[in-house]
């Protein structure tokens, strides 16, 4: 299935208690992702940071960092993104809004993915 720009993604979930970090991608495959969304508690040197990237033809490009850090281990999150041709929307806890570019200026993505130490309690796109 497709995300277009007229839809969002929904992801509900808890981070395992002992869990050092989690992500979301879209993207085409893994080698172009317009949006890695990567939550870190505790991963190699990040402590409680989010990182967000994209990666075109296997190269990661330069990452956004926020220590704004809504997530807690064991409690459950809801994550919403939204993107245009120009830029991808993160909602998240707390009433957190990020703002990442879109490095393709697509309008569709046919790969998402979701990884690392949580629950997925929700995935819907609408």
């Amino acid at each position: 299935m497709a995300m277009k720009t007229t839809n969002h993604l929904k992801i509900t979930g808890i981070p395992l208690l002992n869990g050092s970090r989690f992500y979301i991608e879209i993207g085409y495959n893994v080698a172009n992702i317009g949006i890695h969304f990567d939550v870190r508690f505790d991963h190699e040197k990040d402590h409680h940071v989010i990182v967000i990237n994209s990666r075109k033809e296997g190269i990661w490009s330069a990452e956004q960092r926020d220590k704004r850090f809504p997530f807690k281990q064991g409690e459950k999150f809801k994550v919403i993104i939204n993107f245009s041709k120009n830029k991808f929307l993160v909602s998240m806890p707390g009433n957190i809004i990020l703002s990442f570019p879109n490095r393709f200026a697509a309008d569709k993505f046919m790969f998402i993915r979701v990884r690392g130490d949580l629950r997925i309690k929700g995935f819907d796109i609408m």
